[in-house]
């Protein structure tokens, strides 16, 4: 009686709430290789050790490291291929609590890439490398032809391009009888941060047709001056740096809790599973641009041109949601075998999942420049000194809300010791709705001040002061639906007369269907409006058309797809499994009548498990 008031009471829980399907993978947990060369439909130990109620299940002690290429089924063992991540797996009964059984999985990965880099000046200077370059050139010159060297030139120049990764994925998985019941929970958490030194995107701002990058530049600075030795001064000075900085970090954390009667109604099993998951995303990009040109007169010892320009722009999106969900089912074992693994039964089972998000997206993109002309007569109105600022924004945060649903049914078959058969069928369907408080704040300030004479300085109607301010607000709404339906095949095929060996293939079919709701909607705008003061005191305003379009988007994609898969399995003794998986592969540019040669050894994706 307790034991089903409890499960009563787990799944109205479940009901009320919303989970990740239980038929699907555990986050970040990885899939065997076995489960991959049978098309999903079915399961192996490292699948189960993860799952709440299966680890009951799982015997003795498995050991899973980065022999077993679990973390990423394309590294190559025989070839030194790997994506460079410290993995490591057990399960095991636990030793200091009765009738629990624990597994623990831990994945850390630290990686930096160097990205090519180069630069070229002719003779003078040029190199190229990997991830920072630098270098300068220094050149004495007789620039009059006298005998005396007389001018200096110095040229440097500077790039770095990096990629960086670190993760870490951590869970705690616990499984224990309780009056009858079996019950789990699991605790997972994770990390992954992503930065480049690189642009990506360009550097621009509305009304300006001067692009400061584009998308792929790398984080650089140059200058190059030419000096007088004899005035000690610099007739022509050259700089421009561009700086870079793009960083992705996620964040979660997930709590899982499930239960199973196993005597539910004679040998069915009856589980209910509730499932909580929060995250954190954050995409930050950074550009920053700056640019000086200097030249010197010396006939009327003044600098002719100067011109300085800083440029930034920067967009910062975070994204803060959580998602609660459940999953029921219900299991009849028809052939019990010695590892539930390898049981004969079949499953249904139903869940569902609310999710609730909140997200901001903001961009700046700020402008400073100043320049200089002077001739040293005053004439022609030549001399001015131009003073411009711009300050441009615009930010979109609001709310998003997710529902999920999914049913689903797999069916597994011992038709004997040799041969073992399995198929499912898995519908899903998903929306997505948000809502966001499109603060367009395109707010432009521009200042432009002119001088008519740099002797005189005297204010006239020549020289001005321009401002112009702009401003717009809407409403965006997206919606997202989706629709997909997986039904996976699986033949296990047991050879040799000790059955140590397997042969695996498998099959998976795929239907899904997307379809995107797009609509933005200015809800005011504030008319473009340009105030200019003359140092005259003359003042004149200029209002800009106050036009703005509104849109309604809606984009269908439907596809269909089957893949097919295949490995091999070896089991030489009860504490060493052995995985190959796609063995008659033809990627990774091997041709696929190139069989049995040393390329293609070095290129089995192999697995290596122990059970003690």
């Amino acid at each position: 009686m307790k034991k089903s008031l409890a499960l009563s009471a787990l799944l109205i829980f479940c009901l009320l709430g919303g989970a990740s399907a239980q038929a699907q993978s555990v986050d970040n947990s990885g899939i065997s290789f076995r489960n991959q060369a049978l098309g999903g439909a079915i399961s192996d130990d490292f699948d189960l050790i993860y799952d709440p109620i299966e680890l009951r299940f799982v015997n003795g002690v498995n050991v899973f490291t980065n022999l077993s290429n679990l973390s990423n089924n394309n590294e190559l063992f025989m070839d030194d291929y790997s994506n460079n991540e410290l993995f490591l797996g057990l399960s095991a009964e636990n030793p200091w609590f009765n009738n629990v059984w624990s597994s623990v999985l831990f994945k850390f990965r630290d990686y930096r890439t160097p990205g090519y880099v180069s630069f070229d000046r002719g003779e003078d200077l040029s190199a190229s490398g990997y991830g920072y370059l630098e270098g300068e050139y220094s050149g004495y010159l007789d620039s009059n032809l006298d005998g005396l060297l007389d001018t200096y030139n110095t040229y440097s120049y500077m790039e770095e391009d990096y990629t960086e990764e670190k993760n870490y994925d951590f869970i705690l998985n616990n499984s224990a009888e309780i009056s009858g019941l079996v019950v789990g929970l699991r605790f997972a958490k994770g990390h992954n941060e992503e930065s480049e030194t690189w642009a990506n995107g360009y550097g621009e701002y509305e009304d300006e047709e001067e692009e400061y990058w584009n998308w792929g530049q790398s984080t650089y600075s140059w200058t190059e001056r030419n000096h007088l030795l004899d005035e000690g001064l610099d007739t022509a000075f050259t700089s421009q740096s561009g700086d870079f900085d793009n960083l992705y970090e996620r964040s979660y954390t997930s709590l899982s809790a499930s239960a199973m009667d196993p005597d539910f109604w004679g040998s069915y099993e009856l589980r209910g599973d509730l499932h909580f998951t929060s995250y954190l995303e954050t995409d930050n990009s950074m550009g920053v641009y700056s640019r000086t040109d200097e030249d010197y007169n010396t006939e009327h010892d003044a600098y002719l041109t100067n011109d300085y320009l800083d440029y930034s722009q920067n967009e910062v999106g975070e994204y803060d949601g959580s998602e609660l969900g459940f999953a029921i089912s219900l299991r009849k074992t028809f052939d019990q075998q010695a590892e539930r693994k390898n049981d004969g039964f079949w499953k249904v089972g139903m869940g569902g999942s609310l999710g609730s998000y909140d997200y901001l997206d903001h961009q700046d993109v700020t402008r400073t420049a100043v320049g200089e002309r002077f001739d040293g007569f005053g004439q022609d109105n030549s001399d001015y000194l131009m003073d411009e600022n711009l300050i441009q924004s615009e930010s979109n945060d609001g709310t998003a809300d997710t529902k999920g649903f999914y049913l689903g049914g797999l069916l597994n078959i011992p038709a004997n010791e040799e041969v073992y058969f399995g198929i499912g069928a898995y519908f899903n369907k998903m929306s997505q709705t948000g809502d966001l408080a499109n603060l367009g704040n395109m707010s432009y300030t521009t200042i432009r001040t002119v001088y008519e004479d740099s002797f005189t300085e005297e204010d006239d109607a020549s020289d001005y002061v321009s401002v112009t301010t702009d401003a717009k607000v809407a409403d965006h709404t997206l919606e997202y639906f989706s629709t997909s339906m997986f039904i996976p095949v699986g033949l296990e095929w047991k050879f040799t007369k000790s059955n140590k060996w397997a042969m695996r293939f498998g099959a998976n079919f795929n239907a899904v269907r997307y379809t995107w709701n797009d609509l933005y909607q200015i809800t005011s705008k504030d008319t473009a409006v340009t105030e200019t003061v003359y140092g005259d005191g003359v003042v004149e305003v200029a209002t800009g058309e106050n036009e703005y379009i509104s849109t309604t988007n809606q984009r269908e994609f439907s596809e269909t797809t089957v893949e097919y898969c295949y490995g091999l399995g070896y089991q030489p003794n009860e504490n060493l499994q052995v995985d190959l998986l796609t063995i008659f592969d033809d990627t990774n540019d091997r041709p696929s009548d190139e069989i049995w040669t040393t390329g293609y050894l070095r290129r089995l994706r192999l697995s290596f498990s122990l059970k003690f």
